[in-house]
């Protein structure tokens, strides 16, 4: 769910019926994704006015995109390091860990 009570320009003119410069849901949905959408949104202060245009667009589509690269890598990485690895510490880590313990008891 979003919530967005500032004014929605389109090609910096309040968006209205009056001046027949309005796009509906199902117009924007037929050019740009769902989730496209969405980031357009989170991009924007609640509260603040937003300007539906083709720059506007596309700086979501880019960021959207960077979203969906950056966790298509994070699947990547999990896959090549398999819960079926070794989870043991070597001497290193356990010397790490036992002074941080130290160090917490001592604060």
């Amino acid at each position: 769910y979003f919530v967005h009570a500032g004014h929605l320009h389109i090609k910096g003119l309040k968006m209205s019926k009056s001046l027949k410069n309005f796009i509906t849901i199902q117009q924007a949905l037929e050019i740009n994704s769902a989730r496209q959408i969405r980031m357009l949104f989170l991009l924007h202060k609640y509260n603040a006015q937003m300007d539906y245009g083709d720059n506007t667009m596309t700086h979501a589509m880019e960021t959207e995109k960077r979203f969906v690269e950056f966790f298509h890598n994070v699947k990547a990485c999990l896959r090549q390091h398999r819960m079926d690895d070794s989870q043991k510490w070597d001497a290193t880590t356990i010397r790490l860990q036992q002074t941080l313990a130290a160090a917490k008891t001592k604060v």
